[in-house]
């Protein structure tokens, strides 16, 4: 789910969206929903942590830091299978 309508589905503006993810400015806010700014990947993924991953941080982030994240999250989960 895009960030935009996520936080519309909570009837938050951007001003209280932005409060709600922890960000100084509802401008911030605005740059992310429009792409204008990407967020760096630890509020890529407080806002998915805020979302309850409705809002995956991998959908927000630069291809390549993208890519990188979920080769991180496939080596965790294959670690995990490999321990069980």
């Amino acid at each position: 789910m895009r960030l935009r309508a996520y936080r519309e589905s909570l009837g938050l503006d951007l001003k209280a969206g932005a409060e709600a993810i922890g960000l100084k400015s509802k401008g911030t806010l605005s740059a992310i929903e429009t792409g204008l700014w990407i967020p760096p990947i630890r509020l890529a993924l407080r806002i998915e942590d805020w979302s309850g991953g409705a809002v995956r941080a991998v959908d927000l982030l630069a291809a390549e830091d993208a890519a990188l994240l979920r080769g991180a999250l496939a080596r965790g989960a294959e670690l995990v299978e490999a321990a069980a």
